[in-house]
């Protein structure tokens, strides 16, 4: 992607000259480390629409479980921050899907755990956050991708695989 498109969208979140690294291997988001040196910094991604063909949906979940979660301070997503223009997204002239959210300092996501605390801690969080979702009202998300919220069906896609899987 353009450095130059990466860098109107970083400032449509926050002030001061952007200094953007990339963040991650981009496994279905480009997303970027935006350093400012006028105001903290974000994590800015650009939403892969191809996979995601209408991703105000996936702002309007996260919102919903951000202000859920408010209820449960032991379980922290970032927060989404609105663009200069009052949204939690941006637009490029291109029409690139823009989203940005605080850093978090000290934070990483491996795209491949190292080692098996890294996995422990890994379901551990996953497990913490699905417990802190208990009695969210699943009925008020948005549809992204069919059955995307659906755990039980996700078990089964992984009991299916874990059947077929040459485990040695």
């Amino acid at each position: 992607m353009n450095d130059l498109i990466i860098q109107k969208a970083a400032v449509q979140f926050g002030k001061g000259i952007p200094s953007i690294s990339s963040l991650g291997e981009g496994l279905i988001h480009r997303t970027y480390k935006v350093n400012f040196t006028t105001s903290n910094p974000i994590v800015l991604q650009c939403i892969n629409q191809t996979t995601f063909s209408q991703p105000e949906n996936i702002i309007n979940n996260y919102r919903l479980i951000q202000d859920w979660l408010k209820q449960h301070p032991s379980t922290v997503v970032p927060h989404l921050l609105k663009s200069n223009q009052g949204k939690y997204y941006w637009r490029d002239a291109e029409e690139n899907f823009w989203r940005a959210t605080e850093f978090i300092e000290h934070s990483y996501a491996p795209s491949l755990p190292n080692h098996a605390d890294e996995v422990y801690t890994a379901a551990k969080c996953f497990a913490e956050f699905t417990q802190a979702l208990s009695g969210l009202d699943t009925k008020k998300f948005d549809v992204i991708i069919p059955r995307f919220h659906d755990l039980a069906y996700r078990y089964q896609q992984f009991e299916e695989t874990v059947k077929g899987a040459n485990i040695k």
